[in-house]
């Protein structure tokens, strides 16, 4: 269909078109939120019975949130023994918060950081042996974010008999193995652990060893991409979406292009010669559009609302008012209300055939309807009604089913790829911020599918193709359209004569332009020329918005809404968890 409101289809365009930086935005806010990228530990455990040292190396990444570092809780730290943090890329100051569980504060309160960077953490704890048995929270159940992956060593100059190793929640039982790499070396490797996910081990403790073994080193961190900013995936995801727009909408047009007979272009004044009487051609609407005269004349053989569904090539609520009002200035149903409050609609004189079975259902249980609220039985009565309109606009041989079939086909694979198109710029923007730019290429080429979907989306309706039958009455009934759009209140006391005032009532509301009728109208009625015409006339003028109002609350189900309440992990020393501050 021809865009008579050019600039409401480009803005609805580039609205839609914000879904691309809104997802290449999301997908870096959910890959590149905080996380620990590798949680690395070790405990060493000696012979003579000294608390255990600890190690901790974590790599946490606090993705594009500007934060000053981490925070480290850690269950029975004695806060005055030693204690050593370093980082090479942040800020390393410490401050130990003392409490039911001590907290020890890493950063720097006048700095912030974003991106991945390294801790390293080492400090001592004597709750982890009781007697010959040793437990160690090696991963508490505190920490606020996931955890990628989970290194954890056991070093001790024993023996270690019977090794256990539990992760999932506190109180969880099993879910992992502790691997005895040697005498008195205990490994643990787990996958990624949620938030709230702990691991501990436990074992005994047995006979002594003559050395105690080696340490393997921390793996190193993985090397960062130089902190993309989430501005330049957003950008480009947008660019992509509106550079495929012109391209793909005249495609589009191409396809959606109208019949029309030869004899009917040349009268229009869109060919100079006609190749014969029975032949046809295909042509642009905007194209003949531009070629067709406002017209005083109501067109032949159709209804104002069967002539608004073949401007908009669809049913819509305006369409179903214009026909009530249609039928009100034919006496086949009265209107009562004052604007803006209840309708009240009664049974007028007798119907004609095409109106009589929706007038009967609307009327079924009494010859008055309040429309205060909502009515299951109007509801019934309007979807029919609506149902009557669809099945016209399927018989009346104006549309050509090929172009409801590509419009279906249209409307259907859009939505498909739009979809995955969205989630590719996602997740594509979100790699490209973590790991490297080169990940903004495949996301690009997922921005220019998103803006062809979105494009055939919301010009589909220009696939649906006239009959040369069906072009030559939408010229007819453009015609009278562009002259109801273009009539000023002033103007009309000289173009309108009072016997057809009534006339172009219905057809004013088929084509959504009640609000202009309705000022028209009240200019009209205080004119002297005017006194002879019915004053319910211009009720029904005036009325419009809110009979489109109140049919619209009669015929919607009010929503409704309902709601509903809805030994193992942690049994070890250390542990606790943390987040960053």
């Amino acid at each position: 269909m021809f865009d008579r409101h050019g600039w409401s289809g480009k803005i609805a365009f580039i609205l839609m078109a914000l879904i691309a930086p809104l997802a290449a935005w999301a997908g870096a806010r959910w890959l590149s939120g905080e996380r620990i990228d590798s949680y690395w530990t070790s405990v060493q455990v000696s012979q003579s019975n000294e608390p255990a040292s600890i190690v901790e190396v974590i790599d946490y990444d606090f993705g594009l949130s500007a934060r000053r570092g981490i925070l480290r809780t850690v269950p029975g730290l004695d806060p005055i023994s030693p204690l050593t943090v370093t980082s090479a890329t942040a800020p390393d100051d410490v401050l130990i918060q003392s409490g039911f569980t001590p907290t020890i504060r890493i950063g720097d309160p006048d700095i912030t950081i974003r991106g991945r960077h390294r801790y390293q953490l080492e400090y001592i704890l004597n709750t982890l042996v009781a007697g010959d048995q040793f437990s160690w929270n090696a991963v508490g159940t505190e920490w606020e974010v996931p955890i990628s992956s989970s290194e954890i060593h056991l070093i001790s100059t024993n023996e270690w008999l019977n090794p256990r190793c539990d992760t999932g929640r506190f109180g969880s039982i099993g879910g992992c193995t502790a691997e005895q790499v040697s005498p008195g070396h205990l490994l643990v490797e787990t996958g990624r652990l949620a938030s709230g996910v702990g691991v501990t081990v436990s074992a005994g403790i047995g006979a002594s060893l003559t050395q105690l073994p080696s340490l393997p080193k921390p793996p190193q961190p993985e090397p960062l991409t130089g902190g993309l900013s989430v501005v330049v995936p957003m950008a480009l995801a947008f660019a992509g979406v509106l550079i495929t727009n012109p391209l793909v909408g005249r495609i589009v047009r191409l396809r959606g292009r109208e019949q029309i007979m030869d004899t009917t272009a040349r009268s229009l004044g869109f060919i100079d010669d006609l190749g014969s009487v029975d032949s046809h051609r295909l042509a642009e609407e905007a194209e003949m559009a531009r070629l067709i005269y406002p017209s005083l004349t109501p067109p032949q053989g159709v209804s104002a609302p069967h002539g608004g569904i073949i401007i908009d090539e669809r049913v819509s609520q305006q369409h179903l008012v214009a026909w009530l009002m249609e039928a009100a200035e034919l006496d086949e149903i009265r209107i009562d209300g004052d604007p803006g409050d209840t309708t009240v609609l009664r049974r007028g004189s007798r119907a004609r055939a095409t109106t009589k079975p929706i007038i009967d259902s609307i009327f079924a249980n009494s010859d008055t309807v309040r429309l205060s609220g909502y009515d299951p039985a109007f509801k019934r009565s309007w979807d029919a009604l609506k149902d009557d309109l669809q099945s016209w606009r399927q018989r009346s041989g104006y549309w050509d089913r090929t172009g409801d079939t590509q419009f279906a086909a249209a409307i259907a694979l859009s939505i498909l790829f739009g979809v995955l198109a969205t989630g590719a710029v996602a997740v594509f923007s979100g790699i490209s911020i973590r790991w490297s730019p080169i990940w903004l290429l495949p996301m690009v080429m997922a921005s220019l599918v998103l803006g062809t979907a979105l494009t055939v989306l919301t010009r589909s309706s220009e696939l649906r193709i006239r009959t040369p039958l069906g072009t030559s009455k939408w010229i007819e009934v453009e015609a009278l359209r562009r002259f109801l759009s273009e009539l000023e209140p002033e103007s009309a006391l000289n173009m309108i004569e009072p016997d057809r005032f009534a006339g172009y009532t219905a057809w004013a509301y088929a084509f959504g332009l009640d609000e202009k009728w309705k000022a028209i109208a009240k200019v009209l009625e205080t004119d002297p020329r005017f006194e002879s015409v019915p004053r319910h006339h211009f009720y029904h003028a005036t009325i419009g918005p809110s009979v489109s109002r109140s049919t619209q609350s009669a015929s919607t189900a009010p929503s409704s809404s309902s709601g509903g309440g809805g030994g193992g992990v942690g049994g070890g020393g250390g542990g606790g968890g943390g987040g960053s501050w």
